[in-house]
């Protein structure tokens, strides 16, 4: 993606904020801030708690992405748990966001997520706040600098429009 849009041949992407180093070129612009915490199975003990402590979630074996497919996953679960990535303890490796709802419903393990997900697991799982220390993912609409098409600048019109307030 970061690619495409360097290359010209993407114009505009939605997506979680870019590190520092990703963002050389670019722009991103914040349209919502999403609390994280896990995923858990219904039948989890988990799934009655209102919030959860990341160094809990920490102990426990995880449902994850795989590396290979979403590199900085890890080390931004390994950031939240305050652990190294050498010491999460992971249960399941899963290539896409299906598979890791299917494997939590399953009741493999907890996934460290942004609330955004529940859009596509609805009531599958159960989404579980972290209580200490507010974490969030920014998505947001990322894009060239400089060189702005009109469509992009409507686009980003319509989504500074939406834009949650904070």
């Amino acid at each position: 993606m970061l690619s495409g849009l360097r290359a010209g041949k993407l114009h505009a992407a939605l997506t979680i904020r870019p590190t520092v180093r990703e963002m050389r070129g670019l722009k991103f612009e914040t349209i919502r801030c999403h609390p994280v915490g896990i995923i858990c199975s219904n039948s989890s003990p988990l799934a009655r708690q209102p919030a959860v402590r990341p160094s809990l979630v920490a102990m426990s074996e995880l449902v994850v992405y795989r590396a290979r497919e979403f590199p900085e996953y890890h080390q931004w679960v390994s950031k939240i748990l305050r652990v190294s990535e050498s010491r999460l303890m992971i249960i399941q490796e899963c290539a896409d966001v299906l598979s890791v709802i299917a494997a939590v419903e399953s009741g493999r393990g907890p996934a460290v997520v942004g609330e955004f997900i529940t859009a596509v697991a609805g009531d599958r799982v159960r989404f579980v706040p972290f209580v200490s220390e507010a974490h969030f993912l920014e998505v947001g609409l990322l894009y060239r600098q400089g060189r702005v098409g009109e469509n992009v600048r409507k686009l980003v019109a319509v989504c500074l429009a939406s834009k949650q307030p904070t």
